[in-house]
């Protein structure tokens, strides 16, 4: 029988709030293991698993990484797009999951999709998917590939 998911406030960057409600699965120990895709908890991704330092503020570290690489996708306009739908099918063909983080219902305005992939597929393969959508209207970024200065994280190298 699998665990119930709770919803986990992490510390995150970029938010008024300073944290993001992330889904996850409890762990021993303090610990969870993230099954939804973070937003902006950067450095983070789905099926990685955290330990939780002070619930106030939403510190945690994390414990092990997962495998999985996360994109956000900014996008003018919907998702709905048919360059935006065939990234998502070729996500999914990929064995990859993606999440609308907000579906923007006026073309003028920016839409977000997340996007998990497992490492396993190399990031030549990875950036190959992204070009689906190339262009100035989208925008795309790692979430956990890269720190806050611009160095690769390298964790994938381990």
């Amino acid at each position: 029988m699998t665990k119930p998911l709770v919803r986990l406030p992490l510390q995150a960057e970029g938010l008024s709030i300073g944290r993001e409600v992330v889904l996850a699965e409890p762990l021993p120990r303090d610990t969870y293991r993230v099954r939804s895709i973070p937003a902006y908890v950067y450095g983070l991704a789905a099926e990685d698993t955290v330990r939780i330092l002070d619930r106030d503020t939403g510190s945690f570290d994390l414990v092990k990484r997962g495998g999985q690489v996360t994109i956000r996708v900014f996008v003018d306009g919907t998702l709905t797009r048919p360059d935006v739908r065939a990234l998502v099918d070729a996500v999914s063909s990929a064995g990859g999951l993606h999440e609308l983080g907000r579906n923007d219902d006026d073309p003028e305005g920016i839409s977000l999709l997340m996007i998990s992939l497992d490492v396993k597929l190399g990031f030549s393969k990875i950036e190959s998917l992204m070009r689906t959508v190339a262009g100035p209207d989208v925008r795309w970024e790692y979430g956990n590939v890269y720190d806050a200065d611009g160095a690769p994280l390298n964790w994938w190298a381990h």
